[in-house]
């Protein structure tokens, strides 16, 4: 099965890790502009689960950010 576009997003997002040492995307990041809007939502995403609102985070999306360190909170304007 094709993977989904979360799932291609998600590895795209590892292997920024792997080679810069941290998942901040930047927003405006020139080598894959769409996982930086990718990785915003996915901020996005969970501050509407926090807040009790429908979302398309689910546990197991939300584990699998945690399991490569992803930082919910990150200051947006520091990019």
């Amino acid at each position: 099965a094709r993977a989904s576009l979360w799932q291609t997003r998600y590895d795209e997002l590892v292997a920024f890790k792997q080679q810069h040492g941290h998942c901040n995307v930047p927003r405006s990041y020139a080598q894959n502009i769409p996982l930086g809007g990718w990785v915003s939502n996915q901020r996005y995403q969970y501050g509407l689960v926090c807040k009790g609102k429908p979302s398309s985070m689910t546990e197991e999306r939300q584990a699998a950010l945690e399991e490569i360190g992803f930082d919910w909170r990150i200051d947006q304007d520091r990019w």
